[in-house]
């Protein structure tokens, strides 16, 4: 295992230079960065050593990467559903239209304006009712003893409030053979229903693994298949001084030093089901990960992953870096100190393997404040190395400055460990979200990372950026920075279209760029900026506003129908003419700006004028039906 060592960020100011060592935890010495510009980067995107578990080496890619190998579900060209109806918190609906939503493919309504592709395959969480024996474990029996004669078509019951202390594994099963069910004993209706998320109020009546040492609660054989673990409660008992390296693995990063075997697809575990869990460190435990998900056909549903943190070490809620997907993540409390949900940050063993066709949906993703000073912070949401994702309708809240320079959302392409030179991350869709309270909201790098001459990787590309909104964007638990956006290297095909942004910062910034190669079809058209600084677009050494996006993207990019409040009189002339600079947000005509609600009034004089005909900045409608329920209080 090989995850960063970090110093914490020189709060508020993000960008000084600072050399961190990379710490690894299978005994190799530390390494550092090189100069100042490498410090700088590494402090806004992330760090040169593995930030998940290390030692997984793999070969290059070929036109068919191995992403698809395992992803024969449910395919589609485009498979975006309907928004869900307002519902309670924790909640997506009812029960057969919230998994009828994760299964069936549906026509994207939205319209096409940028490349990035949705994910091709869909995991299917319907699971057939049990045709074999209940086997029912009692608080003193050998719960692992159990699940190893259990057979397809079995369900193992766990003794509701009782704990199974040690390090129990799913058995190899062949595919096909039906499905395992390991879960509480207790009926259906005394649990959350299917769509309803699994909270810590359950706790005393949930069965409980816990492991008493650094190796995971429950993880799988490679490999295995058909596996379903529900309303069950998963944790560890470790004291902080001791570091815990995940609670649940799902598959493993292939390091065979560590003795891992999935260096090659047939050790890949598949068709997995984590349903209603309750899956958390505690106060003092020290954890790398609550899940690590490296597997293929893998459901993360309805569940409360939380206390997932470290100090010194990344730490996330949810990783993945060795294994296929597709992965449906849906309807979840997703807490992680580091980074709350990764892919990438280690390389995969699996030769041509990006993780691939994956769905974030619905879930809250957020950091409790009182971590700051005591668990090493960066990000709500990276990818590294990741193929074909679409995020849509979560939240997103709390980060700061500290190990990172206080990003919520961070995507690029980086080759982890040298081994690895197809990764990119491509394909991303990001639309009807909420990202707030997070000194930065969005950057996007290329390939940053190339510390040396082996950590070659494809620059990142492809993305669809489309009506969320990003709040509360500037200052956050007392460190402050105020860029909304920061594009940097040989971006192409980016797209920000109908989004909202407000500040809470007077220096806020729209659009930071930073450029070391020809970005190319950047489009920036029909969003909404409240009120920050008295220029909108910076390119480092470049006279603000078009000259900047020039010097970026050339001639291929777009500024268009954006209205952008509080740009200085003396720079409008400065900026792209085809949007609209009021001094204030009075002038915009909002219907209930004090409040929180942006939408523009009938009198506004901003109304229709998206390029589309529709106003500019986000849907709220849609958006109140996408995140409605969503954030658990």
């Amino acid at each position: 295992m090989a995850p960063c060592v970090h110093a914490r960020a020189q709060a508020p100011a993000p960008f000084s230079v600072r050399h961190r060592e990379l710490a690894d935890q299978r005994g190799r010495p530390p390494r550092h960065l090189a100069g100042a510009l490498a410090a700088v980067l590494a402090l806004l995107f992330g760090c040169a050593a593995s930030d998940a578990d290390a030692g997984a080496h793999g070969a290059i890619d070929s036109a068919g990467d191995s992403s698809s190998a395992h992803a024969t579900a449910s395919a589609a060209t485009s498979h975006a559903p309907p928004p869900p109806s307002p519902s309670p918190a924790g909640s997506h609906g009812t029960a057969d239209a919230a998994r009828e939503q994760s299964v069936m493919p549906a026509q994207d309504t939205l319209p096409r304006d940028s490349v990035a592709d949705l994910p091709r395959a869909v995991v299917d969480v319907r699971i057939p009712p049990s045709t074999g024996r209940a086997i029912r474990v009692g608080p003193r029996d050998n719960l692992q003893s159990a699940i190893n004669r259990s057979q397809p078509g079995d369900v193992v019951l766990l003794t509701p409030g009782a704990t199974y202390r040690g390090n129990f594994i799913l058995p190899s099963r062949k595919c096909g053979q039906g499905w395992t069910t390991v879960r509480t004993d207790l009926p259906d209706d005394s649990l959350p229903a299917a769509g309803q998320r699994m909270t810590p109020a359950f706790a005393p009546r949930l069965a409980k693994l816990v492991t008493p040492n650094t190796q995971p609660a429950l993880k799988t054989a490679n490999p295995t298949c058909q596996w379903r673990v529900f309303a069950v409660e998963v944790t560890g008992t470790l004291a902080k001084t001791t570091l815990q390296y995940g609670l649940v693995w799902l598959g493993d990063g292939g390091w065979r030093d560590g003795g891992e075997t999935q260096t090659s697809l047939d050790r890949v575990p598949t068709d997995l089901v984590l349903d209603r869990l309750y899956l958390h460190g505690t106060p003092t435990l020290n954890t790398f990960r609550c899940l690590a998900l490296n597997s293929g056909r893998t459901a993360v549903i309805d569940s409360w992953l939380s206390d997932c943190h470290a100090s010194g070490f990344d730490s996330q809620a949810i990783a993945g870096w060795n294994g296929p997907g597709p992965y449906l993540i849906e309807n979840n409390l997703l807490e992680g100190a580091g980074e709350n949900v990764m892919f990438g940050g280690a390389d995969a063993s699996i030769a041509r393997l990006s993780p691939s066709d994956i769905t974030l949906r619905r879930n809250h993703v957020r950091k409790p404040p009182e971590w700051k000073g005591v668990w090493t912070v960066k990000n709500l949401f990276e990818l590294k190395h990741a193929k074909r994702v679409l995020i849509e309708g979560n939240v997103f809240e709390n980060n700061w400055a500290d190990a990172q320079a206080g990003m919520a959302i961070l995507l690029k392409s980086t080759n982890q460990g040298g081994t690895n030179p197809w990764a990119q991350t491509a394909d991303v869709t990001f639309r009807y979200n909420i990202v707030r309270n997070s000194p930065q909201a969005l950057g996007i790098s290329a390939a940053p990372d190339q510390y040396t001459a082996a950590m070659v990787a494809v620059p990142a590309a492809r993305f669809r950026f489309e009506h969320n909104l990003f709040e509360n964007i500037g200052t956050y638990n007392g460190t402050t920075n105020g860029n909304a956006m920061t594009l940097t290297n040989d971006l192409s095909d980016v797209t920000f279209s109908h989004n909202t942004v407000t500040f809470n910062y007077d220096e806020g910034l729209f659009v930071m760029l930073e450029a070391w190669g020809a970005a190319r079809n950047i489009v920036f058209n029909d969003n909404l900026v409240g009120k920050a600084r008295y220029y909108t677009i910076m390119h480092t050494g470049i006279k603000v506003g078009t000259e900047s996006m020039n010097s970026f993207a050339g001639s291929q990019w777009s500024f268009a129908r954006n209205v952008v409040v509080g740009v200085g009189a003396d720079y409008v002339s400065w900026h792209p003419q085809s949007s609209f600079y009021p001094s204030a947000m009075s002038e915009v005509g909002f219907s209930y700006g004090s409040n929180g609600d942006y939408r523009l009034s009938s009198a506004s004089p901003y109304k229709g004028k998206g390029t589309d005909g529709t106003d500019p900045g986000v849907n709220f409608d849609e958006l109140d039906r996408w995140t409605s329920g969503v954030a658990s209080r």
